[in-house]
């Protein structure tokens, strides 16, 4: 017993040695990442951003505002007076600019639209864009007249038949039934109307019949007149392309150049996506940069080659310059979508620092162009394009920066094996880091992981880099002069090979596997980790590894719905005793169900899934019912003259129609007026007990919410 207060001495001098240890080494690290602290803006203004999105009701803009107007003055005010919690002021100015800069972006962005279904509408506008579906359909963005006269509005717009007779910039005129912008499939569900709502478009419209050019009501702007000019100009473009090239590999060059991705063919578009090269086929980052920097190289190799030019002064500077004036006529060339111009920001951002005199290729001009998008456009914080893009260049230029500090001599080396040896292992670490910086994303948004995505990308990257966009760039430039053929023939022969490459990959075993939907939080853990990882160069950068992790079991161990049901009370699934997704209708809400089996990470094939000797419903007479896994409860999808058998037989009952009266107090009834105003519904089972959640939960009372209007 006397030597219990020695050993407690001793344990605690210990413990507060070790304490002390500790704070000298969070100290040193600070202090080493100091200078690196610019880097996490972007970052903290996407936790604001992330934290104005998750909100159920729209909060105020001027409060918003104002309160970042605040923390930033309280922040400058603290850095002057060299104040101790400069540091937290700086944290809470940037997390609260991101939030108010959503939220006035909301509030300039908010206009009238189509808040219910309408039949039979009378529309007349002039068409925006134009492409054509994969069934033969159209898809039109138009700008619609008002039904008062008093304004536009955009829709989009849907016919069953190609419209020969319409170009964009037309005025036209037809009947159509209106929609309002749709709502998520499952619960927790991306978004697809909030995407639409923030790319100006206020509602649906389908027609059956053909369209009708009239005439304008006026004459076009100068702007309306320019951008119809350079639509034109794009589709010219797109058929010279077209006509130059095979029909195989036709419409995926005109995909890479001008952006235009509807005559791509479905067994194609299924083999890069189970190849993870499915990014190639959107005009992005990796196109912008090789299209950008491959005109700066080419001026300034061509420069070395006159004697009066090669030793000109700011001839980096120049073709810099001219390189930006390139990337900007890229963009409106591929259609300046919204992923098109926020690669142009960043290309932007890095020809700019070479005019400056810094360097281009680093995680500050990173920052500085992830700043600039989130500043202008606050939504690309919860777009997966951007996402993905962000990342993956975050995580690449760090590597980068790593290699560059820390290589070894025998790189350096001169031989040609060692330099070839050096550009396989440059190729496949990029696609390996690349690969795991965006593999949380890909799962999170598109339930896919492509296991052999780094073989498919080491193998395509240098014909990407070396043959096709090289020479889709000189034909780009040279078709003015009637002269694209030998570069769209070598162009062509490089995307045969890509795709020859990207089936044969696809056609392995496992070669894509399915991930089943896991909550947001996950990916917030993973995606801050990466963020840590990447911009600390201090030895407490490893400590990111333990939200990335953390990620990973939430997303492992999260439960998947037992019960999901369209908001349109067309379909319902419910998961049988093997565990899979099992549906009442093989016709009906057929996209839900395609979108239900992706989240679940099923990879059956759709019209499998669908049939009816899969199905563990029982139906007839108006009346399909299920019972949920081995012992869960009766599920019935009936209409409404079925309802009173339904309500006997099942636990949950869900019209197809309006309700014809009440059922017991132990069935839970749902009918279709009720779904049409909470979107779609999941239901978790705890034995006989239904924990029921709707899209409208998650999706709050915001401007994109038809219902909230």
């Amino acid at each position: 017993m006397r030597q219990l207060p020695k050993w407690l001495a001793a344990r605690h001098s210990a413990f507060w040695s070790h304490m002390a240890s500790l704070t000298r080494w969070l100290r040193d690290c600070s202090a080493a990442d100091r200078e690196n602290r610019s880097l996490a803006l972007p970052v903290l203004m996407g936790l604001g951003i992330g934290a104005y999105f998750h909100l159920a009701t729209e909060p105020p803009v001027i409060p918003a505002a104002g309160c970042a107007a605040l923390a930033i003055v309280a922040w400058r005010v603290a850095r002057m007076a060299r104040w101790r919690a400069e540091a937290l002021l700086w944290l809470a100015a940037c997390v609260a600019s991101g939030f108010a800069a959503a939220s006035i972006r909301t509030a300039l962005a908010d206009s009238p639209q189509v808040t219910g279904a309408q039949a039979d509408v009378d529309l007349t506008g002039r068409v925006i864009t134009m492409e054509t579906g994969r069934r033969g359909g159209q898809r039109l963005l138009l700008e619609a007249v008002s039904p008062d006269g008093r304004g536009t509005f955009r829709l989009r717009l849907s016919t069953p038949r190609p419209q020969a007779a319409i170009r964009v910039g037309d005025w036209i005129r037809t009947r159509a039934d209106l929609k309002p912008l749709p709502g998520p499939v499952i619960p927790g569900g991306f978004d697809f109307g909030r995407k639409l709502w923030f790319e100006g478009v206020r509602g649906l419209a389908f027609t059956l019949q053909d369209l009708e050019p009239v005439e304008p009501p006026g004459p076009s702007s100068r702007l309306e007149q320019l951008a119809d000019a350079v639509r034109v100009a794009r589709d010219r473009v797109t058929g010279r392309i077209l006509a130059a090239t095979s029909e195989r590999a036709g419409p995926i060059a005109a995909a890479f150049l001008t952006g235009e991705r509807s005559g791509i063919a479905e067994e194609d578009n299924q083999a890069m996506q189970a190849s993870s090269l499915s990014h190639l086929l959107s005009i992005s980052g990796l196109h912008m940069m090789l299209a950008g920097f491959g005109v700066f190289a080419a001026i300034r190799y061509a420069a070395c080659l006159w004697p009066v030019t090669a030793h000109a002064p700011d001839l980096k500077k120049h073709a810099a310059a001219v390189a930006l004036l390139a990337s900007f006529a890229y963009l409106l060339l591929s259609g300046a979508s919204i992923p098109t111009q926020r690669a142009f920001v960043t290309v932007a951002v890095a020809f700019i620092a070479v005019m400056a005199d810094r360097n281009a290729i680093s995680l500050r001009t990173v920052a500085l162009g992830a700043t600039a998008i989130l500043s202008l456009a606050p939504e690309a914080w919860v777009d997966p394009s951007f996402q993905m893009s962000f990342c993956a260049v975050m995580m690449l230029v760090a590597a980068y920066e790593w290699w560059s500090r820390t290589r070894l001599n025998y790189w350096r080396e001169d031989t040609w094996l060692r330099r070839a040896g050096a550009a396989v292992l440059g190729t496949a670490a990029t696609s390996i880091v690349a690969g795991l910086a965006t593999a949380p994303f890909a799962a999170f948004h598109f339930n896919r992981l492509s296991l052999f995505g780094v073989v498919a990308n080491v193998l395509v990257m240098p014909l990407v880099s070396l043959v096709i966009m090289p020479s889709g760039v000189l034909a780009l430039l040279l078709m003015p002069l009637g002269l694209e053929g030998l570069p769209l023939w070598a162009m062509d022969a490089g995307l045969l090979a890509m795709l020859d490459i990207a089936h044969w990959v696809a056609s392995w075993p496992l070669a894509s596997i399915g991930v089943p939907s896991f909550p947001i939080e996950a990916l917030l853990a993973m995606s801050l980790g990466l963020c840590w990882l990447a911009g600390s160069r201090a030895s407490w950068r490893w400590l990111g590894l333990v939200p990335v992790l953390a990620g990973l079991a939430v997303a492992v161990v999260s439960p998947r719905p037992d019960i999901l049901v369209a908001d349109s009370a067309g379909n319902m699934a419910v998961r049988d005793a093997a565990g899979n997704l099992s549906f009442a209708s093989a016709r009906k809400a057929r996209f839900d169900a395609q979108m239900w089996l992706r989240a679940d990470g099923d990879m059956r094939d759709m019209s499998d899934a669908l049939a009816s000797r899969n199905s563990s419903f029982a139906c007839g007479h108006g009346l399909c019912l299920a019972r949920a896994g081995n012992a869960g409860p009766w599920v019935a999808l009936a209409a409404p003259d079925a309802m009173g058998v339904a309500c006997r037989k099942a636990a949950l009952v869900i019209v197809a129609g309006k309700a014809t009266g009440p059922c017991s107090s132990d069935v839970t009834l749902i009918d279709q007026p009720t779904l049409l105003r909470t979107g779609a519904i999941a239901i978790h089972l705890n034995g006989n007990a239904m924990e029921i959640r709707s899209a409208s939960d998650v999706r709050g009372q915001r401007p994109w919410v038809p219902e909230a209007r």
